[in-house]
């Protein structure tokens, strides 16, 4: 058997095992919208079927293309994270108990599976990839609180992995990689599963871990470096380690999943719809996962040069995200619209790090830049190692002159003039210090590179400063006019409120979720939509995710909450309906006059 014909059964075989067991998900448990919950039932099936068409692939298919102990500690792992997944789904073990699980599974693949060769040194290297698998796993399992999120992402990290895998003649993760893809699209190719589907903690575990094995096997290449074995796994998985970042940057803990505050949470804050920021993200997974393929064309000491462009690319979307005009706050408090410059140079510690880490990546940036214009774009290969030399010291000067002109401290209502004059200043000190600290180095920056250095560090400090209102203009040209519901009522009036809604709605309807005052049906699903709070919350609730009509299911409601719904409407511009149905029996004589026909009124909303 060929091995590009390996590679299409491969595909084959997964994406049918996942195609079918997508149908029998839609007949055991009916519309498409209850596979949104958590029922370790509804979820186990999408899980177990992606898992097993995975491993049976690569089982019949790549068992010839490398060595099998090695598939079976692998696979040994994903099995591992999955049963750990199940069980803590099944069990409601929660926290620290299953985090601990996890770790021990992947601290013994690490310690007793195949190596893997990042740093020289042993002990840091098994510690890094430990690290490494526990985040990806962990990140893929925030992801599934988007439906249909992780088939995505994942989806087109294996394609990615599977082409930069056949180009450098890894054949049996390219197989993997083919595999775990048809594993995905067997879900995605289904129309009435496309936004739908969950792989719970389970499913999510495995998926993760397994893709980030695979990226870590993409990277090996006979001339990698450091910087290319690094850059690749980053990039394939750069969604996941965004919402992960987001999660917690943005949050004081991630321990509870109500609290949790994901960049797809963000974007809908923006008013994008829920398939907008599902598609969104998944674009940005595309153009990570074509920079990594892209990077595999590039020779290894150039690799190292472009790492700092790559890492502005995402990190302006991730400091953009962090805002604190996202951040969910009741209306009434501090403005919601905060300034770039505060949310970007200023705030918190975390936002105050994640600054800091930007501001060395545009050094970086510019100081490469600056020596790529000056040897014309060909820089020779021993050269490379003496400019990193140099790097550290170009870092620090660049830290140290935007402390001393105080660039972090800038308030949100800075004029542009003012701003433009502490960068400039900054950059000059910056490229003056960087020069003099060069000198101690095995590489002096020539002087009209730190001319260079300076020019192109102040206009990316610049563009940085204003991308954010670029950012945010592009965001709302890509939101729909759709119409965004709340219901009030999470009891059988609000399940009628819900099927009529999906029944009888116009095209781009979306519900947001539902409102009750009862506490303990609060930040639980309700027909796979969440009970956002109670009446009393509906400001902060608002002021996350604005909506544009509130749907009254809730039969008895107290005068007084009516009311305060009609002011609240009133205030906001918002629509307010109440939801009936009604029937009129029917009698003998109504019966004959309609010539035997039965007239019932359809309900109304």
């Amino acid at each position: 058997m060929t091995f590009s014909l390996q590679l299409v059964l491969g595909f084959a075989l997964a994406a049918t095992i996942t195609f079918f067991c997508a149908s029998e998900m839609r007949r055991r448990f009916g519309r498409a919208d209850r596979l949104q919950s958590d029922e370790p039932s509804a979820t186990s099936i999408s899980s177990i079927s992606a898992i097993v068409a995975f491993i049976g692939a690569v089982l019949l298919f790549g068992r010839t293309t490398a060595s099998s102990a090695d598939v079976r500690w692998e696979l040994t792992l994903a099995a591992a994270m999955f049963a750990i997944g199940l069980a803590g789904s099944f069990a409601k073990l929660r926290g620290w108990p299953r985090l601990a699980l996890q770790f021990a599974a992947i601290g013994a693949f690490v310690l007793l599976g195949p190596e893997f060769k990042f740093l020289p040194w042993p002990v840091a290297n098994l510690a890094l990839i430990t690290v490494w698998l526990f985040v990806i796993a962990n990140s893929f399992v925030l992801l599934d609180e988007l439906s249909g999120l992780v088939a995505g992402v994942g989806l087109i990290a294996s394609v990615a992995i599977a082409a930069i895998a056949l180009m450098r003649e890894h054949h049996l993760t390219a197989v993997a990689g083919f595999s775990m893809a048809g594993a995905l699209a067997g879900f995605v190719a289904r129309k009435d599963s496309r936004l739908t589907i969950r792989f719970g903690d389970s499913g999510a575990l495995a998926i993760g871990v397994v893709l980030g094995l695979l990226s870590i096997h993409a990277s090996r290449g006979p001339h990698a470096t450091w910087a290319s074995r690094a850059a690749i796994p980053m990039l394939l998985m750069m969604v996941p380690l965004v919402d992960a970042a987001t999660v917690a940057m943005t949050r004081q803990s991630i321990g509870a999943a109500g609290q949790m505050d994901h960049a797809f949470h963000r974007l809908a804050r923006l008013g994008l719809s829920r398939a907008e920021s599902l598609a969104a993200m998944l674009i940005v997974q595309a153009l990570a996962a074509a920079c990594a393929v892209m990077l595999t064309f590039v020779p290894e000491h150039e690799a190292v040069l472009m790492l700092p462009f790559v890492a502005i690319t995402f990190a302006l979307p991730v400091a953009f995200l962090m805002d604190p005009a996202f951040d969910a706050r009741p209306r009434g408090s501090r403005a919601v619209r905060a300034g770039f410059a505060e949310s970007f140079f200023g705030g918190g510690a975390k936002r105050q790090a994640a600054a800091v880490a930007l501001e060395l990546s545009l050094a970086s940036a510019a100081y490469f830049g600056a020596l790529l214009i000056r040897f014309d774009f060909v820089v020779p290969e021993g050269l490379v190692l003496r400019m990193i030399t140099a790097l550290p010291g170009v870092l620090i000067s660049t830290w140290l002159a935007m402390a001393v002109v105080g660039v972090h401290r800038m308030p949100a209502q800075t004029s542009a003039v003012s701003e433009a004059i502490r960068f400039a200043a900054a950059s000059a000190i910056a490229a003056v210090m960087a020069g003099a600290a060069s000198m101690l180095t095995a590489f002096v920056i020539p002087r009209g590179s730190c001319l260079v250095f300076a020019v192109l560090l102040f206009n990316m400090l610049v563009a940085a400063r204003w991308s954010f209102d670029v950012l945010m203009r592009l965001a709302r040209s890509l939101t729909s006019a759709a119409q965004r519901v709340v219901i009030v009522g999470a009891d059988a009036r609000g399940e009628a409120a819900v099927q009529h809604l999906f029944a009888h709605a116009p095209a781009g309807t979306e519900l947001l979720g539902l409102v009750d005052d009862d506490d303990f049906k609060r930040g639980k699903l309700f027909h796979g939509y969440p009970v956002l709070g109670s009446l009393d919350e509906l400001d902060e609730i608002f002021a996350r995710a604005r909506f544009d009509e509130i749907l009254v299911a809730q039969e008895r409601l107290a005068p007084a909450r009516l009311a305060g719904l009609q002011s609240f409407a009133t205030l906001h511009k918002v629509s307010l309906r109440q939801f009936s149905f009604s029937l009129i029996e029917v009698d003998e004589g109504a019966a004959a006059s309609a010539a035997g026909a039965p007239q019932i009124r359809p309900h109304n909303a």
